[in-house]
C-alpha cells in the first residue's frame, strides 16, 4: 500500500510540474506557424529592408582633394573596385566613354557640363540662357597612391582644322570643365551609386 501511495504521489507531482509550460516568444518568420499557447513576437522586416535599400553610394569612402592645380577624386578602394565604380558613375551620368585602357588606368570621355544628365540646374540654364561650355574630350586617369585610388581629369586639346582660321589668335580653346567632371563623379559615387559597389 505504501508503494502504491508513493507511486500515486509521484505521478501527481510529475503531472503538476508538466502543467506549467513556460511561455516562449518566437520571432515571426512569416512562413512558420507557432504552436498553440505560444506568443509570437512580430518584427517589422519591411523597415529593415528599407534601410538597406536607402543606403546608396560609397559615402565616406570617397572624397575630394582640392589641389592648387586641379581637383582630385579619392576612392578608398582597391584599383579593380575603383575602376568598376568610376565606370558605373560615368554610365549613370550618361557620359560617352570613347576609349578605355584598364592597364594604364585611363578613360577617355566626352563631357558637356551644360547637358550633363545629373545636373538639372545646368540643363535648365542651357535651355533658358546660353551654353557656357562646349562638349569636349577629357582623359580620366586612375592612379594608386597610399592604398587609395586618385582620379584626375584633364581636357584633351581639340583637333582644329587650320584652314578654318586665318590667324592663330582666332582659335578659341574650349573652356576647361575638368573640375566639374570630377565633382559630378564624386556626387554620383558618394550618393547615387547602387549599394553593391
Amino acid at each position: 500500500m505504501k508503494l502504491l501511495t508513493l507511486s500515486a504521489l509521484y505521478i501527481v507531482l510529475s503531472l503538476s510540474a508538466c502543467s506549467e509550460i513556460p511561455t516562449i516568444e518566437y520571432k515571426d518568420n512569416s512562413y512558420l506557424e507557432a504552436p498553440p499557447g505560444y506568443k509570437v513576437k512580430k518584427t517589422n522586416s519591411a523597415k529593415s529592408t528599407t534601410k538597406v535599400s536607402e543606403q546608396k553610394g560609397l559615402g565616406g569612402l570617397v572624397s575630394l582633394a582640392d589641389d592648387a592645380d586641379q581637383v582630385t577624386l579619392v576612392i578608398d578602394k582597391k584599383f579593380d573596385r575603383a575602376w568598376i565604380v568610376v565606370d558605373k558613375a560615368l554610365v549613370l551620368n550618361g557620359l560617352e566613354i570613347t576609349d578605355r585602357n584598364r592597364d594604364e588606368g585611363i578613360f577617355h570621355v566626352d563631357y558637356d557640363p551644360d547637358k550633363a544628365s545629373g545636373d538639372y540646374a545646368a540643363v535648365t540654364s542651357f535651355f533658358l540662357f546660353s551654353d557656357e561650355y562646349e562638349k569636349s574630350s577629357y582623359k580620366l586617369k586612375l592612379v594608386e597612391k597610399d592604398n587609395k585610388i586618385e582620379v584626375t581629369a584633364n581636357i584633351k586639346a581639340p583637333v582644329i582644322d587650320s584652314s578654318l582660321y586665318e590667324d592663330e589668335e582666332d582659335r578659341e580653346q574650349p573652356k576647361d570643365a575638368s573640375s566639374k567632371l570630377i565633382e559630378t563623379l564624386f556626387k554620383t559615387i558618394r550618393d547615387d551609386l547602387p549599394d553593391e559597389y
